[in-house]
């Protein structure tokens, strides 16, 4: 395996940038066109076109952003608790999750060098896959430097 994917929205990019030291909670493959072996629900291609297709539609009432939202809205509470963030910073976390208009959820492909992530990756568990014989991964204190981004939505690319 050399790479891993993942797709993360723009805004839980810029939290994590911003509150969270630069640490990156990631769910990711080792394709990044994995629907032979993945559910769509953890295939980075298909999240990254329907997450494209919802932001370009302007569709606000989308079930994926709100997975999102509340995935963010989860994260900031079990930082808080976890003492990572204090309350402030957790309640500024969710003021901007309400605030966001519909293009902060643009996604964002997340490409991670595997040799250098190896020692801090974990096989997602049976029973948090999307599907029993499913490739995925957790990587729960993702660093910046670790990956690099490419903006399929802005057409650029962030190293």
């Amino acid at each position: 395996m050399k790479f891993l994917y993942s797709i993360n929205s723009f805004l839980a990019y810029k939290i994590c940038e911003h509150f969270y030291e630069h640490n990156h909670y990631v769910w990711c493959s080792p394709f990044y066109n994995a629907k032979e072996i993945n559910p769509p629900s953890s295939d980075p291609f298909e999240i990254c076109q329907n997450l494209i297709k919802e932001v370009e539609a302007d569709e606000l009432h989308s079930s994926k952003i709100q997975l999102n939202k509340s995935g963010i809205i989860t994260g900031a509470n079990a930082n808080f608790t976890n003492g990572n963030i204090s309350a402030v910073q957790k309640s500024q976390i969710l003021s901007v999750v309400e605030e966001a208009s519909i293009n902060y959820f643009r996604p964002l492909i997340y490409i991670i060098y595997y040799k250098e992530v190896e020692d801090i990756t974990e096989q997602a568990s049976i029973e948090l896959k999307a599907g029993l014989f499913s490739k995925e991964f957790l990587i729960t204190k993702l660093p910046r430097d670790k990956f690099d981004i490419i903006d399929i939505y802005k057409n650029r690319r962030y190293v």
